[in-house]
């Protein structure tokens, strides 16, 4: 019985956390990016165009 009910407290966990996150990240991807840094983003969307091109 405890063992069940340490499941049911970890699920309870994750969830919120999940919640938690799902929230701060799309309040995170609405804010602007700051400009010192917009040369890393060019960066990285061309490596990840690379890498899915490179799958197909």
């Amino acid at each position: 019985m405890e063992y069940q009910d340490v499941l049911r407290t970890r699920e309870e966990i994750r969830q919120y956390w999940e919640e938690y996150n799902r929230d701060r990240v799309a309040r995170i991807a609405k804010m602007p990016r700051k400009p010192e840094t917009e040369s890393l983003w060019a960066k990285l969307a061309a490596q990840k165009a690379q890498r899915s091109a490179e799958k197909q």
